[in-house]
């Protein structure tokens, strides 16, 4: 289903056209101080460099999958954690990405299980997933990008 950005909530798995790409993305929200930051990390295709949390206009129309995301870590590896991989400490399990260029931040880690934005989690880091995947609660990425071409 095809709808506006702020309807969409944190941690949903979209569909987005991203240069040309039709690229299943993680749907994030970051509380600002006066207003909600919607952001797409692109998982499928994975973007060529650095993954970086990609701004959206919360009126911009995207496709909902409706479903969350699920990330699969099968192995660990060492410290240090590079941009793109899930790092484990004692909170929890958090993807790394680049901040938004227009940040004045580095990086953003990102709650596996609440979607949450944080920051500063790399103290106490007992592995390191390089090799993830992540699909639709439910869905593959395949399945999800045939959801799209339908709407």
């Amino acid at each position: 289903m095809k709808r506006p950005a702020h309807e969409i909530p944190s941690g949903n798995a979209v569909v987005h056209d991203i240069n040309g790409t039709a690229t299943v993305c993680w749907k994030m929200e970051r509380l600002g101080k006066d207003y909600v930051h919607h952001y797409l990390i692109p998982l499928d295709p994975k973007a060529d460099g650095e993954l970086t949390l990609l701004y959206v206009d919360p009126e911009e129309t995207i496709f909902d999958a409706q479903c969350a995301v699920v990330f699969d870590c099968p192995e660990t590896g060492d410290d240090p954690a590079e941009t793109g991989d899930v790092l484990v400490n004692a909170v929890g399990s958090f993807l790394k990405v680049a901040e938004d260029p227009q940040s004045q931040k580095m990086f953003a880690y990102i709650d596996l299980a609440s979607g949450a934005v944080r920051r500063r989690q790399e103290r106490g880091v007992t592995g390191v997933c390089r090799n993830w995947s992540a699909s639709g609660e439910g869905f593959s990425t395949e399945d999800l990008l045939v959801q799209y071409a339908k709407a």
